[in-house]
């Protein structure tokens, strides 16, 4: 679901300044949630946590959603810093003006 009924009413330095606040709320969530992940596998590796039928222990799946967690939040994190154009219908490209312009 995208919200967008205000971004052809906002200046783009608005619109940047948006976007990296978003990212960087999203790259400091999901860093909290890779370290409770984490700190959640640590224990699940000292219990001897395994699932019941199977009897397979659950750390190291642990440990792998808390590496996908981190890696997430990196990009959101790089995105802060990056910026990545993202096409909008309400802000299409700039018009090439090679030519017509004296």
């Amino acid at each position: 679901m995208v919200f967008d009924s205000l971004d052809s009413f906002l200046p783009d330095w608005v619109r940047s300044i948006q976007a990296r606040l978003v990212n960087l709320i999203c790259a400091g969530g999901f860093g909290f949630l890779a370290y409770l992940m984490s700190t959640r596998a640590d224990r699940f590796a000292e219990y001897g946590d395994t699932t019941v039928y199977l009897q397979v222990s659950i750390a190291p799946v642990a440990w792998m959603m808390a590496l996908f967690l981190a890696i997430t939040a990196a990009v959101h994190l790089l995105f802060v810093f990056v910026v990545v154009p993202v096409p909008s219908p309400h802000h299409p490209p700039p018009a090439d003006l090679e030519g017509l312009v004296p």
